[in-house]
């Protein structure tokens, strides 16, 4: 399996910051429904706060990302143009009060959308 994560900008009215966005997200058929993909996830977003990162978005099912620690981010504000809906937008904070004060659209790079 394999877990990608990108560098994203968030762009608000009045500043930008930086987060992780997380995905495309992968595991073979015959290891799906074993952990592996939760198990990619838990290891690379440990590796990630270890490296200094604080915020991380993610376009995904809340029943499925929630369960490692994401939840909406249309708390905060926060959109993405790739999203289909705006509660498809999830965030999960590797630093308490991360994302305090951070709102506007969560930028991936043009490479997310090849």
């Amino acid at each position: 399996g394999a877990a990608v994560f990108n560098r994203v900008v968030i762009s608000g009215p009045r500043s930008q910051h930086a987060a992780v966005g997380l995905g495309p997200v992968g595991v073979l058929p015959g290891s799906q429904r074993r952990g592996v993909g939760t198990r990619l996830l838990e290891v690379g977003l440990e590796l990630l706060k270890d490296l200094g990162h604080t915020r991380i978005v993610v376009i995904g099912d809340e029943k499925y990302y929630g369960k490692l620690g994401f939840r909406p981010a249309t708390k905060y504000r926060i959109t993405c143009e790739q999203a289909k809906t705006p509660s498809d937008v999830l965030i999960s904070e590797l630093a308490p009060q991360s994302f305090g004060g951070v709102e506007g659209m969560a930028q991936y790079p043009p490479a997310f959308m090849a």
